[in-house]
């Protein structure tokens, strides 16, 4: 009895760290009222701290155009907005460092990424879809984007999307014998107003 307690206990430890490990990023709290731009990254071999939160803040709604009077409804709308890549902070400056450079995004050379969100439809959730065309590190990407409305302003909304992609899908780092994993998690908070221009 006390070897099969003893293999039990062992075989939850187990079971808790590798469920740690493959966790989704935790929620962003709805008290953060930011706009950002937080990339969520993983560890090769994976560590206790993963994922990892790289997190842009200086973020800019650089256009806004509503189709409809109605702002909660967002179908034929359009927005574009640029971030700033030398914002990315992480838990270390050591990391945040070794990011900013050639290895990985360059921010010396592409200091920013730029994104329009354009043809937003319903869907059966309650949130959007749409075409995002996002300029990043010399090249243009087209994703399709979902996204949700988490506020209504008196002269906007609150949006908040998220998107997985990889390393590879946009050139970031070696394909092989990288220390960071392939996959990528992307969330955005924008406070989309009509006097944005």
């Amino acid at each position: 009895m006390h070897s099969l307690t003893k293999t039990m206990i062992l075989a939850g430890a187990l079971f808790a760290s590798s469920t740690a490990s493959a966790a989704e990023p935790a929620e962003i709290p709805d008290s953060d009222k930011s706009d950002y731009l937080i990339v969520y990254g993983r560890h090769a071999e994976p560590k206790p701290n993963d994922p990892v939160a790289v997190r842009f803040d200086k973020i800019k709604v650089t256009k806004v155009k509503f189709a409809k009077p109605d702002k909660k409804n967002l179908e034929g709308a359009t927005a574009q907005f640029e971030v700033d890549l030398t914002s990315l902070k992480t838990d270390s400056d050591k990391r945040d460092a070794h990011l900013k450079s050639p290895d990985y995004i360059d921010v010396a050379k592409f200091g920013t990424l730029t994104v329009d969100v354009s043809k937003p439809r319903a869907d059966k959730n309650g949130g959007y879809r749409a075409s995002a065309k996002v300029a990043f590190r010399g090249k243009t990407y087209s994703w399709p984007v979902m996204f949700k409305v988490v506020e209504t302003l008196p002269d906007g909304v609150r949006v908040r999307g998220e998107h997985k992609l990889t390393r590879k899908d946009v050139g970031v780092g070696k394909e092989a014998g990288d220390g960071v994993a392939q996959d990528l998690v992307v969330r955005v908070q924008l406070t989309l107003k009509s006097a944005a221009k």
